[in-house]
């Protein structure tokens, strides 16, 4: 088991628009650009997005992806790396 650190800000938009989120720990996953960010329009999340949505919809959404058998095959960063 790893323990993932994530940032989720949100700013005056949200709501209406979905939050950021990255990731402080190294994620070797499809949906995680090279600087931690999460890219939400991969996991289908950005484009569904509405304002009845929560900070929980995201993060079930990352959950869920990272559990995929295509990002579990994935060889992940070293326990401790961080962007």
């Amino acid at each position: 088991m790893r323990v993932l650190e994530l940032a989720i800000e949100c700013d005056e938009s949200y709501p209406v628009k979905p939050p950021r989120m990255k990731f402080k720990t190294r994620v070797n996953a499809p949906f995680v650009k090279s600087d931690g960010t999460v890219d939400l329009k991969a996991l289908g999340i950005a484009q569904a997005w509405k304002r009845s949505n929560t900070i929980e919809d995201v993060l079930n959404g990352v959950y869920h992806a990272l559990l995929r058998p295509d990002c579990r095959r994935n060889p992940q960063p070293p326990e401790g790396s961080y962007y």
